[in-house]
C-alpha cells in the first residue's frame, strides 16, 4: 500500500490497517467521559475532539522531536506519575536551561478560559505551542518542526486522518496537542464517590477544614472556597454537592512574596495585578508538589502553614479580615490531618489510563 507521497507502507497483521492511518469518512468523533454531575466538557467549534485529532495529539505529546536538540517532550515535564505535572521546583529545558516555574498540572482544563500561571494565553491552542518555542523549554522553532513532521511518513498519514485538506504546520500541531490535553480529566477521586469513607486522621481533617475561626466567624473551608471552589463546570442542578474542578477561573495574590516574579502585572503591566497567579485545583494534591508557581513548598504540610502565618502586602481580600491576615491556628498535627484530608480529592485514572501513557512505549 502507498501512503502520502508515494511512500511504501506495511499493514498490520493480518492486513489490518494500522490505527493511524486515514479513514475514508473523516475523523470519528471522541466521547470525553467526565462525571454525571459536571457540564458537558467545553469545547471550542473550531477545533472538535476526534478520534483521529487525540491519538495524533497524544503523539506529539511524548515525541521528543517537538524540541530543539530531540531531548525533550511535553510529557518531559508533565509527566502522568505526577498528574501531568513536574517534580521539580523549576522545570529545565534544553540545554540544561532552567525556568523560574513550576509546571503547572494538566488535568480539567477544559473548564479554564486562560492558562499559565499568569495567564497569558486565552486558549489551549495558544497555549500548548508557546513552550516549544520558549528559549528556555523546547526552543524549536515551529517552521523547522513543520518541516519535520511532513518529512515524516507517520505524521503525514495521522495528519491528514486527523485534519483532511488541512497543512502540516503550527495551526494543526497546536488543534491535535490542544484535543488531547483536554481529554485528561480528573474526577475519580474518594471525595466524587456516592459514599464518601474516610480514617480517623481524614474526619479530623474535615472537622478543622470546617471548623469556624473565632476572630471572622468562618470555616477555614470556606475561607479556602474563595478561590478553590467546588461549583466550576458543575451542573446547576448539582451546585452545593461539591464535585466539581475546585479551582476558579481567576488570578490571585495568596501573599508570597517574590519580587523577581510579578505574575499576571508581567501580562497588563497593572501595578494592581503584582503577586496575581492562577488558581490551581486542590485535586490530586498528593501527585502534583512541589507547590506554589516557584515550587518553593516541597510538602503540603509547608504549603497551607504558608496561610497559618504572615502574608506579604496585596494578598488577596479573600485571606485577609480586616486587612490582616486571617489567623488559622493549625497545630502541626492540625496540619498533618488536612493534609490527610485533602486526600480524599485525589484520583487514580489521572495516574494509570492507558489513554494518555505514553504511545511510543507500546507503537514506536
Amino acid at each position: 500500500m502507498r501512503g502520502p507521497g508515494g511512500a511504501l507502507l506495511m499493514l498490520g497483521v493480518a492486513g489490518c490497517v494500522p490505527s493511524w492511518w486515514p479513514g475514508a469518512s473523516g475523523p470519528t468523533p471522541y466521547t470525553v467521559v467526565t462525571h454525571p454531575r459536571m457540564t458537558e466538557l467545553p469545547v471550542p467549534a473550531d477545533n472538535p475532539i476526534t478520534v483521529e485529532g487525540v491519538a495524533l495529539g497524544r503523539r506529539l505529546f511524548y515525541d521528543p522531536l517537538l524540541s530543539e536538540d530531540r531531548s525533550l517532550s511535553c510529557a518531559s515535564c508533565h509527566q502522568q506519575q505526577h498528574a501531568f505535572s513536574d517534580p521539580r521546583p523549576l522545570s529545565v529545558g534544553v540545554n540544561g536551561a532552567v525556568g523560574r516555574r513550576n509546571a503547572m498540572p494538566l488535568f480539567n482544563l477544559a473548564w479554564s478560559s486562560f492558562f499559565f500561571w499568569d495567564g497569558r494565553s486565552a486558549t489551549l491552542e495558544d497555549q500548548v505551542l508557546r513552550p516549544i518555542q520558549s528559549d528556555v523549554e523546547m526552543a524549536r522553532d515551529l517552521d523547522a518542526l513543520s518541516t519535520d513532521l511532513r518529512a515524516n511518513e507517520r505524521y503525514q498519514a495521522m495528519f491528514a486522518a486527523a485534519f483532511p485538506g488541512e497543512p502540516i504546520g503550527p495551526d494543526t500541531t497546536a488543534k491535535a496537542l490542544a484535543q488531547f490535553v483536554r481529554t485528561i480529566v480528573s474526577f475519580d477521586s474518594p471525595w466524587d464517590a456516592t459514599e464518601r469513607t474516610y480514617d480517623d486522621a481524614q474526619t479530623r481533617g474535615h472537622q478543622l477544614f470546617f471548623r469556624v475561626i473565632p476572630e471572622i466567624g468562618r470555616a477555614m473551608g470556606l475561607v479556602c472556597n474563595e478561590c478553590h471552589q467546588d461549583r466550576p463546570g458543575v451542573r446547576p442542578e448539582w451546585e452545593g454537592h461539591t464535585a466539581g474542578t475546585f479551582a476558579i477561573d481567576d488570578l490571585r495574590n495568596n501573599g508570597l512574596p517574590d519580587p523577581a516574579d510579578s505574575g499576571y502585572r508581567e501580562v497588563t503591566g497593572k501595578a494592581e495585578d503584582g503577586g496575581r497567579f492562577k488558581v490551581p485545583s486542590i485535586r490530586n494534591l498528593s501527585f502534583t508538589g512541589p507547590y506554589m508557581h516557584d515550587g518553593r513548598f516541597a510538602t503540603l504540610e509547608e504549603t497551607i502553614a504558608h496561610y497559618n502565618g504572615a502574608l506579604a502586602p496585596g494578598a488577596d481580600p479573600a485571606l485577609l479580615h480586616n486587612g490582616q491576615a486571617v489567623p488559622l491556628r493549625l497545630t502541626p498535627s492540625d496540619l498533618a490531618d488536612v493534609v490527610a484530608f485533602f486526600k480524599l480529592f485525589d484520583g487514580k485514572d489521572i495516574l494509570t489510563n492507558p489513554a494518555w501513557s505514553d504511545p511510543f512505549k507500546a507503537d514506536p
